[in-house]
């Protein structure tokens, strides 16, 4: 299970965001490990969106306020792979045609397999309708 504090302030950073990895043992649910961009700045909002395999092996995170490549909110997605109860190889995806304000990382999901990722942006201008969204798929 995992589950996004997008306004949690890991190393004092306000909104950077942070998400709870947490395993089940019979009835008993326990925190495996925290994590955080490695790249994190004040009001990234890491955590927004979370998502999970079916067998618990590969996490993906949405971050849609993060500013990669110094755009303002293009947003990025954190792909996570498990190495026995270790959470890293951490990964770091944006919108191949990336603007400004765009909140990609809005919404994120994986497919049960994880061979699948979709990938949520409300804000993107698609054929020049302003604010129509797009979805992109990663596979």
């Amino acid at each position: 299970c995992v589950i996004g504090a997008y306004h949690a302030n890991p190393s004092g950073l306000t909104d950077a965001g942070k998400a709870y990895v947490f395993t089940r043992a019979g009835v008993s649910w326990a925190q495996e490990q925290i994590l955080s961009a490695s790249n994190k700045s004040t009001s990234d909002n890491f955590g927004q969106s979370v998502s999970i395999d079916s067998i618990g092996s590969i996490i993906s995170i949405g971050s849609p306020r993060s500013n990669p490549g110094g755009l303002n909110d293009a947003g990025s997605i954190y792909i996570y792979s498990r190495s026995g109860v270790t959470w890293g190889g951490e990964n770091i995806l944006s919108a191949s045609d990336k603007s400004n304000d765009i909140g990609f990382g809005t919404s994120v999901a994986m497919s049960g397999d994880s061979s699948r990722c979709i990938v949520g942006a409300p804000l993107t201008n698609p054929t020049g309708i302003i604010d129509a969204g797009s979805a992109y798929i990663y596979g």
